[in-house]
C-alpha cells in the first residue's frame, strides 16, 4: 500500500518546527538570561568571535600574546575566509552589528544542517515524522564516545560549518551507491569541504571509502578515482596547513614533545581513556540505539523473524530502554561504581544478542531495495566504530594526541543509531497494541533525552550557570570595557574547575592573559602550545596556592600585565590597590614597579 503524498511546504513546516525546537533548547536561555546578547557559554563562539574582532579591528588586543602570536598562527588559513564572510555581513548587511551577523550566519548554516538531516532520515525511514525525529534529535549536543553529533547554538564556528554539510553528503552516497561516477564527484565535494574545516570530511571520507571498497564487488577504477579526486580537492588545505603543522612537531625537541602530550593529558582528558570514561563515555546511550537498530534496520526487518524471535527482540529492546534511563540517571547523580557494573553488564547483555544474531543468521538476507540502505548503514557503522576505538585505544598505548585526532570520527555513530532506533521505533507504534506503541514511545523518549541532556536549557533547568552567563561575570567584562584603555591586558584566574574568560576578551574588547583550553594549537601550532606552557607555569601557581603579592607583580610584568584579577577562590589575593570588585571577582591595578609594593 503506497503511503499518501506530503506536499513541499508540508516538509519546510517541519524543517521550521525543529528549528523552533533548536531555539528553544539552546539559543532562548541566554536570551532570557542577564545578558541576552550572549555568543554562548562554549569557548569556541568566543574564541572565534575574537578573531572576527581582531581581524575587523587590528589594533584590539594589541598586547594578547595568547591570541595573536598562539592562536591567529594556528587556524587553518581557509578558515579566515568565513571570518572575513561574516565580517563583510555585518560592515555591509547588518549595520556594523558583528553579534547579529554572527547569529544570522550561524542560523544560515544551522538550518542548513537540520534540512540536511531531515532529508536523510526521510530518504532512509520513508516518514515525515520519522525524519522530522532524527532531526530534533540532531538539534542536541550526543555524545558517542566523547565526540559530539549536533550543533549547539553560538557565533560562526569552522567546524560546525564543515558538520553542515555531513548529512547531505551522506544522503547522496546513499543516492549514488550504485552510480560510482557520481561518487566521483561526491568525493570531489568532500575534498573542498576539508579546506573549510579538516576533520569531520576526512573521516567521512575515509568511513565511506571502506564501505565501498568493502562491497562484493567493488568498482575499483572508480573508487581508485574517488581518492585521486578528493586528495586534489583537499591539496590547498594540506598543503598550507597539514604540512606545516609536521613540519613543526618534527622540529621539536623529546623535552617539548613531552610538554605538548602533557598538555593533552592535563586539557583534554575527557578525550583519553581512563576508568571513568571507560564507564560513562565508551557505554553511553549511542550504544543503546545502536544496538536496537542492529535489529531492524541492519539485519532483518521484524515481520521476517519468527514469533518466539520477535518477542526476544522486543524483550531486548525494552531492557535495553531501560539500561539507558538508567545510564541516564546515573549521569545525573555521577555515581561512577554503578557505571562500572552498568558497563559490564551491558557488554554481556550485548555480547549475548550478538551470538543470537549470528545463530539466527540475520545478515544471510537476499537483498532487497530498502535494506541495501540498511547495508550501507550498518557498514558505515562498523567502520566508524572501527577508526573511533582505533584512534582511542591505540592513542591511549602510544601518543594523545591520536586519541585527540580520531576520537571525532565517533560522532558519525549517531547517523546509523538513531535512524535504526527511529525505525524500530515507527514500526512498533504502526502495531496498534498498547504494548507495541508503549515501546515505540519509549524508543522515541530515550532519543530525546539523549539528544537532550547536552542543550543550555537542561543547564538551566539544573541551574548549572556557566560564568559566561552569570551577572557578575558580564558586570566585570562591562566596567573593563568603560574604564580601562583600549589595551589594557588582564591577568586572568587560571587552573582546572576555574571559570572560563574565553568570553571576557569578546565582552570587554580587551586582552586576556590566560585561557584553560589550548584548542588546535597543540596540533597545528606546536611550538606555540610549549610557550603556552610556560606561560601558565607562571601564572597557575598564584591562583593555586598562596604566594606573595611581589610574586603576583612578578609574572604581571613579565607579561606586561595592566590587571590582575582574583575571584573568591585564590587562596591569597595581592596586597595591591583595588580598581574594582563585585560579589565574585576583585581587580588590583598592577604598579609600575616592585619598589611601589
Amino acid at each position: 500500500m503506497n503511503k499518501p503524498h506530503v506536499a513541499w511546504y508540508t516538509h519546510i513546516v517541519y524543517i521550521l518546527i525543529i528549528a523552533c525546537l533548536s531555539f528553544a533548547l539552546h539559543q532562548a536561555p541566554y536570551v532570557f538570561s542577564s545578558m541576552p546578547a550572549s555568543i554562548g557559554a562554549d569557548g569556541d563562539s568566543a574564541f572565534h568571535f575574537a578573531i572576527q574582532m581582531k581581524l575587523r579591528d587590528p589594533t584590539l588586543f594589541p598586547k594578547d600574546i595568547e591570541l595573536n602570536e598562539m592562536h591567529l598562527s594556528s587556524r587553518p588559513a581557509f578558515e579566515f575566509m568565513i571570518h572575513r564572510s561574516v565580517i563583510w555581513v555585518a560592515d555591509h548587511l547588518m549595520d556594523g552589528n558583528l553579534f547579529i551577523a554572527n547569529i544570522a550566519g550561524f542560523w544560515f548554516y544551522h538550518l542548513t544542517f537540520l534540512a540536511g538531516c531531515y532529508c536523510l532520515g526521510l530518504f532512509v525511514l520513508k516518514s515525515p515524522a520519522g525524519a522530522t525525529l532524527f532531526a530534533a534529535a540532531s538539534v542536541g549536543l550526543s555524545k558517542a564516545f566523547v565526540a559530539c553529533w549536533g550543533m549547539g547554538y553560538g557565533a560562526v564556528i569552522p567546524k560546525y560549518v564543515g558538520l553542515t554539510f555531513i548529512p547531505w553528503f551522506m544522503l547522496g552516497y546513499l543516492c549514488w551507491r550504485r552510480q560510482p561516477w557520481r561518487l566521483v564527484l561526491l568525493f570531489f565535494l568532500l575534498g573542498l569541504s576539508v579546506n573549510i574545516y579538516p576533520l569531520l570530511p576526512l573521516y567521512l571520507a575515509l568511513i565511506l571509502a571502506a564501505v565501498t571498497l568493502l562491497q562484493p564487488r567493488p568498482p575499483l577504477a572508480p573508487s581508485l578515482l574517488m581518492g585521486a579526486v578528493f586528495v586534489i580537492a583537499a591539496l590547498p588545505s594540506v598543503i598550507a596547513s597539514a604540512l606545516g603543522a609536521f613540519e613543526k612537531m618534527n622540529a621539536l625537541s623529546p623535552y617539548e614533545r613531552s610538554i605538548r602530550e602533557a598538555l593533552l593529558v592535563r586539557h583534554y582528558s575527557h578525550a583519553l581513556l581512563n576508568v571513568r570514561n571507560l564507564a560513562a563515555v565508551l557505554v553511553s546511550p549511542i550504544w543503546f540505539p545502536l544496538t536496537i537498530a542492529g535489529v531492524q534496520l541492519f539485519l532483518k526487518p521484524l515481520t521476517d523473524l519468527a514469533e518466539k524471535d520477535k518477542q526476544f527482540v522486543i524483550r531486548f529492546a525494552m531492557s535495553t530502554i531501560g539500561w539507558g534511563v538508567l545510564w541516564l540517571a546515573a549521569q545525573l547523580i555521577g555515581r561512577l561504581r554503578f557505571l562500572l557494573a552498568h558497563t559490564v553488564v551491558f557488554f554481556v547483555w550485548m555480547g549475548w544478542f550478538t551470538l543470537w544474531a549470528f545463530r539466527m543468521r540475520l545478515f544471510e538476507r537476499p537483498g532487497v531495495k530498502e535494506n541495501e540502505t540498511g547495508k550501507q548503514l550498518a557498514l558505515f557503522a562498523i567502520w566508524t566504530t572501527a577508526l573511533s576505538l582505533a584512534g582511542f585505544l591505540v592513542g591511549a598505548v602510544c601518543r594523545p594526541l591520536l586519541t585527540f585526532l580520531f576520537y571525532r570520527a565517533s560522532a558519525f555513530l549517531y547517523i546509523p543509531a538513531y535512524l535504526g532506533c527511529i525505525r524500530l521505533a515507527i514500526h512498533l507504534m504502526e502495531q496498534r497494541t498498547a504494548p507495541s506503541s508503549l515501546l515505540g514511545l519509549g524508543l522515541a523518549l530515550v532519543i530525546v533525552l539523549n539528544s537532550g541532556i547536552g542543550t543550555t536549557l537542561y543547564s538551566a533547568i539544573r541551574r548549572v550557570q556557566f560564568a559566561q552567563t552569570s551577572e557578575p561575570y558580564y558586570a566585570l567584562a562591562e566596567w573593563a570595557a568603560e574604564n580601562t584603555p583600549a589595551d589594557s591586558l588582564f591577568m586572568m584566574p587560571y587552573g582546572a574547575r576555574r571559570d572560563t574568560f574565553f568570553a571576557f576578551r569578546v565582552y570587554s574588547a580587551r586582552g586576556v592573559l590566560l585561557n584553560w583550553a589550548t584548542g588546535e594549537v597543540v596540533i597545528s601550532n606546536p611550538d606555540q602550545a610549549v610557550r603556552f606552557w610556560q606561560i601558565s607555569q607562571d601564572i597557575e601557581p598564584l591562583y593555586r596556592q598562596e604566594v606573595s603579592t611581589a610574586d603576583f607583580v612578578r609574572v604581571a610584568h613579565k607579561y606586561d600585565v595592566d590587571y590582575i584579577v582574583t575571584d573568591r577562590s585564590t587562596p591569597r589575593p595581592p596586597d595591591l590597590p583595588v580598581a574594582y570588585r563585585n560579589e565574585t571577582y576583585t581587580v588590583f591595578i598592577v604598579p609600575l614597579s616592585l619598589i611601589h609594593i
